[in-house]
């Protein structure tokens, strides 16, 4: 059984990849928040999470959702976490998490995909030529990842922790939840139409569309950061802060259109 969460289709795809080659059961861990249900995982079966890496860690609610999803029987136990560059010490967050539930001897990989995060000076999407070289890259992984899972290798820490890896983790990723994550300072320019997509397509369903005229989109407080609404707006009216404009979109199934 694998479960996943995904913002912008990066983690979703690598999921659905693993769970075709390995013939698991996918689940959203957004949709088993909302509606918790009881899993029991057959004999030997793998448990995966499949999940981006947000400020160098594991995203708020998959670790709420490792502390407290109801899941039996498990034994064999793995994380993929996708990433632009680097993932800070998120193994070593997941093997913490994964060891207070009883699931020991925890896999890990990391799997380069295009860049998502645009909040911030310095962090832009990648070119389309840069998307097109991850994605042919981790697809060659991601049958090596398989192959592995299917072995049941234990204990592998393959999960890209790049340089600093203790200061972006233990240091900075504090500050970033603390400071970086309120989904306040979401804001839309005059170029909305109103169109709702934002809040069709909120993987936490966390926006909605005001009743005023014209109707403009307002976030609640569920916010993972996760930027969708923003990669999916049409005509880029969605800010985030003040340092948003001129950014570039992406979304893993519209790649090939911009």
């Amino acid at each position: 059984m694998i479960f996943y969460f995904s913002g912008t289709g990066n983690s979703e795809w690598a999921a659905r990849q693993l769970a075709e080659q390995l013939s698991q059961t996918l689940v959203s861990i957004a949709d088993d928040m909302r509606t918790p249900s009881c899993h029991q995982l057959e004999a030997d079966e793998p448990l995966g999470f499949v999940f981006p890496t947000y400020a160098w860690g594991l995203p708020l609610l998959v670790e709420r959702f490792i502390q407290t999803a109801d899941i039996r029987g498990v034994g064999y136990t793995f994380m993929l976490t996708t990433c632009g560059d680097d993932t800070g010490r998120t193994a070593q967050q997941f093997r913490t998490a994964a060891a207070a539930r009883g699931w020991s001897d925890a896999s890990c990989w990391a799997l380069q995909m295009p860049e998502s995060y645009v909040c911030l000076p310095g962090f832009e999407v990648d070119s389309a030529e840069k998307e097109d070289r991850k994605i042919s890259t981790a697809k060659q992984r991601l049958d090596d990842i398989a192959a592995a899972i299917r072995e049941r290798q234990r204990n592998v820490s393959d999960a890209l922790p790049g340089s600093f890896a203790w200061v972006k983790s233990r240091m900075l990723r504090p500050v970033f939840n603390a400071l970086l994550t309120s989904p306040k300072y979401f804001h839309t320019t005059d170029a909305c139409i109103s169109c709702g997509r934002c809040a069709q397509e909120c993987p936490l369903h966390n926006i909605q569309m005001s009743t005023s005229s014209p109707s403009r989109p307002e976030w609640g407080s569920n916010c993972a950061m996760c930027l969708h609404c923003y990669h999916t707006c049409p005509t880029r009216a969605i800010r985030w802060g003040r340092m948003m404009e001129h950014k570039g979109q992406y979304l893993f199934q519209r790649r090939k259109k911009r």
